[in-house]
């Protein structure tokens, strides 16, 4: 019999904190936004590219460019005091 949980392999431990700054990062940008933080538009900018970087794959750089390109438009540019 094989044993499944011998064939698994531990994730370092950088694999694990990687995505999990990135999500209290994301939730520290939600709520920016939310309340209509300044700072949280460049903040949110930086999370998309730093999470595309490190992460990778092509549905999420689709999701992110789909993201910025929302950000940079004048509206939401407007909303948040930015030129």
């Amino acid at each position: 019999m094989v044993d499944v949980l011998a064939l698994t392999h531990e994730t370092p431990l950088s694999g694990r904190i990687v995505p999990l700054l990135l999500a209290a990062a994301a939730i520290a940008v939600g709520v920016g936004l939310m309340l209509g933080k300044r700072w949280a538009w460049l903040f949110a900018l930086l999370v998309l590219i730093v999470d595309v970087t490190l992460v990778g794959g092509i549905l999420r750089l689709l999701v992110n460019l789909g993201l910025v390109l929302l950000l940079v438009r004048p509206r939401v540019r407007a909303r948040f005091g930015m030129r």
